[in-house]
C-alpha cells in the first residue's frame, strides 16, 4: 500500500462556513490481529453546489472487540492486503 491517507484540496472553504465531513466504506478485510477498512472520504461546504472541497481515501486499522490493540505506531502493509485473499 502506498499511503494510508490521500486527499486533494480542490476548493477553499471560507472561514466560518459549515462543512460536511463524510466517509464511506469501500471495502474491508479481516486479518489475524485486526481488521483493515478502506474508506472514501471527503469534505464539502454545506449548501454549496460545487463539487467536493477535499475528496480522498484512507486505510484504517481497527481492533476486534475484546481483541488485542492495533500496534502503535501502525505500519501499513507494503503490498495490497486485498490481493492476498484472491
Amino acid at each position: 500500500m502506498e499511503s494510508m491517507l490521500t486527499d486533494e484540496i480542490r476548493k477553499s472553504v471560507p472561514v466560518g462556513s459549515t462543512v460536511e465531513i463524510w466517509g464511506r466504506v469501500k471495502r474491508k478485510l479481516d486479518l489475524v490481529d485486526y481488521g483493515l477498512v478502506e474508506l472514501d472520504i471527503g469534505m464539502k461546504r454545506v449548501g454549496a453546489e460545487s463539487p467536493e472541497a477535499a475528496p480522498g481515501s484512507a486505510l484504517v486499522a481497527l481492533p476486534y472487540r475484546a481483541g488485542k490493540a492495533v500496534p502503535y505506531p501502525f505500519v501499513a502493509p507494503r503490498d495490497d492486503p486485498w490481493s492476498r485473499t484472491a
